[in-house]
């Protein structure tokens, strides 16, 4: 596997030298939001942070947001099956509950998942509508709360723009799989706008497998005047998709993910906002945030494809409202103070069909942050504090450091963080039941304690060749006091455990026209027991090259290489769940387009081009697809 590996990127590589041609360009410095919630050029931040800009998202021509994020150092992600398929997110080798998704730094999860978690919603994110995505790895409890354990992905949407645009386009392919796209951006006077649409539809890898889905985001914003402006953005997305049998043991051999003619699930997700920035003075601005989060689910399994003729139908929703003031005053040159204000309340209802449940969850919190710069902001420091009181989880407080020494005009920088993570039990695992063949099964636990954490890393960053050349290597740690675990009756607190390991990112600009980028990331993890992790390999490779070959014609080739993980498998003759070690496999994935005009570009690529066979968590993944669309620009 690691062989074709090298065979394959040498070969693009050499490719794309032999006909490079020596052009230079100038690189403005990237400036990001998430790690520290203000302004902050990428190189002053002490947080291990990644940037995933616009332009690395439409080269490959992806179409998931799980497609875009395969490249990070750190983050681990895995879809289970086909298109609309569960994806999870899991960075330093923790589960998703323990990332903060952001969309335009407003929290957005599902207060209905066991975890309180968002992986049922990040399948249909709208990449045509992002931006940037910024990926700060490592503790962010401090800055925004429970959930930012492991790290928080921040995804940034457009915003309208000078010049109308008006774009449709479509693509068809492999599994019966067609997506149509369809927006508008634009600005009049002191407002702008954006709209986008999307339809997925997908007959999946199986008889009963089928997956369609309809999202639109819209956001319209106004300037008042140069120094006060007001943003407001909206979400809805609507899905379906038939579900398999869960792959299981038996009599010691793995049964692969079946069809299933009557288990299936719907879900809508309705979330938006409302921001409001202004400025009081040169020294002195303000922030208003207001958020909200709407979600229903419906789960259906039907006794006809269940060998023990079980049967339930379960319908969960709940909501989100968040608000947050936050004031940010410049005492001098080296010092940025940041205070702020954050207040949330959360309700989950869960229909049993004999009982319904409504539980709620209230928390307030304050946050302050002191951004220091020294040595002609060659040198950072930003302690942070917070304290919140979470009337399910109780009080507490969190605190974090993180720091950057830039050495000179070397391009040598060291950066390093530490800080505590805190997550309370999502109200499912407090209060969570479900139904099987009539009769209502209680798996929460009201006295659940929240999960704990402290994590820290130090890197060094290296800049060469007038930065064409770029490399970061990260060493990080995170330990548990406990966890919140499913054990023989329902959700209970257990002993922690720890994630550590190494991230590796590099990219190189060859020229203008080629570049390369790719991530390692080597982790290690050990539960209370001495055990691996579930779904964690310890080797991990993203890598993503692309190649201007001529300027209407572009080439993109993407690589993951994943080594084996532990998974969980039930065994049907034990009725017991067994680890099991799932093989590690490489795929390659390939792009070409061809921009026929201004406003004319078309596009083709091949999915798993090397039709490898492999799982994901016991879930059979699509071999090599075929896929290819038009996309009109007005």
């Amino acid at each position: 596997m690691f062989k074709k590996f090298c065979i394959i990127m040498l070969f693009f590589c050499l490719s794309a030298s032999a006909m490079a041609q020596n052009t230079t360009e100038i690189t403005l410095e990237p400036v990001v939001v998430t790690a520290t919630r203000i302004e902050i050029p990428l190189t002053h931040v002490g947080k291990a942070t990644s940037l995933i800009s616009e332009q690395e998202i439409e080269q490959p021509n992806i179409t998931t947001l799980a497609e875009a994020l395969q490249a990070v150092p750190g983050l681990l992600v895995s879809q289970q099956g086909g298109p609309g398929t569960l994806v999870s997110f899991k960075i330093r080798g923790l589960d998703s509950e323990y990332t903060q998704i952001l969309i335009d730094g407003l929290p957005v999860r599902n207060p209905s998942d066991p975890q309180g978690s968002a992986v049922e919603f990040m399948d249909d994110i709208l990449v045509e509508n992002i931006e940037r995505i910024e990926i700060v790895r490592g503790a962010s409890s401090t800055l925004y709360g429970s959930d930012s354990v492991g790290g928080t992905i921040n995804i940034i949407t457009k915003k309208g723009t000078e010049t109308p645009e008006l774009f449709a386009s479509f693509e068809g392919g492999s599994l019966s799989t067609y997506q149509e796209t369809a927006g508008v951006r634009g600005k009049a006077g002191a407002v702008n706008y954006a709209l986008t649409g999307k339809r997925v539809n997908s007959d999946g890898l199986d008889d009963h497998d089928e997956y369609s889905a309809t999202a639109l985001a819209g956001q319209i914003g106004v300037e008042f005047s140069p120094q006060t402006s007001l943003n407001i953005q909206l979400k809805y997305t609507d899905t379906e998709l038939d579900l398999n049998e869960s792959p299981e043991i038996a009599g010691g051999v793995v049964v692969k993910d079946e069809d299933d003619p009557d288990d299936s699930k719907e879900k809508t997700l309705l979330n938006g906002g409302a921001v409001l920035t202004g400025q009081f003075s040169e020294n002195l601005d303000y922030s208003l945030k207001l958020g909200y989060v709407d979600v229903e689910s419906q789960l259906t399994f039907g006794p006809e494809g269940n060998e023990f003729g079980f049967g339930s139908d379960v319908e969960y929703s709940g909501n989100i409202l968040n608000g947050e003031a936050q004031v940010n005053y410049r005492l001098n040159e080296m010092q940025l103070f940041t205070v702020g204000y954050e207040y949330e309340a959360e309700e989950f209802e869960q229909d049993l069909g004999d009982r319904k449940d409504m539980p709620d969850a209230i928390q307030h919190a304050v946050y302050l942050q002191d951004s220091l710069s020294f040595l002609d902001e060659h040198f950072t420091l930003t302690p942070g504090v917070r304290y919140m009181d979470h009337d399910q989880a109780g009080d507490r407080v969190d605190w974090e450091i993180s720091t950057s020494y830039l050495f000179g005009e070397s391009g040598v920088r060291f950066h390093g963080h530490v800080g505590t993570g805190f997550r309370a039990p999502s109200l499912y695992e407090l209060y969570g039941a479900s139904v099987f063949s009539g009769q209502i099964y209680q798996f929460g636990n009201k006295d659940l304690d929240p999960e704990e954490s402290l994590g820290w890393d130090v890197g060094l960053e290296m800049k060469v060749l007038e930065g064409k050349v770029r490399v970061d290597v990260t060493y990080f740690m995170n330990d548990f006091d406990q966890i919140i675990g499913f054990g023989t009756v329902g959700y209970e607190n257990i002993d922690g455990g720890e994630s550590k390991g190494i991230e590796v990112e590099a990219s190189y600009a060859l020229t203008d026209n080629f570049s390369l980028h790719g991530a390692y990331t080597y982790t290690k993890t050990e539960d209370a027991n001495g055990d691996k992790f579930y779904g964690v390999p310890e080797h991990q490779i993203g890598m993503n090259a692309n190649y201007r070959i001529m300027e209407s014609l572009n080439a993109n080739l993407g690589l993951i290489v994943r080594g084996k993980e532990d998974i969980p498998l039930f065994d049907s003759t034990t009725f017991l769940s067994e680890r099991y070690e799932n093989d590690g496999y490489m795929t390659v994935n390939l792009s070409m387009d061809y921009q026929l005009s201004d406003s004319w570009k078309i596009w083709g690529r091949v999915e798993n081009l090397l039709d490898e066979e492999y799982t994901v968590s016991g879930y059979e993944a699509p071999g090599r697809g075929f896929y290819g669309g038009i996309r009109l620009d007005l």
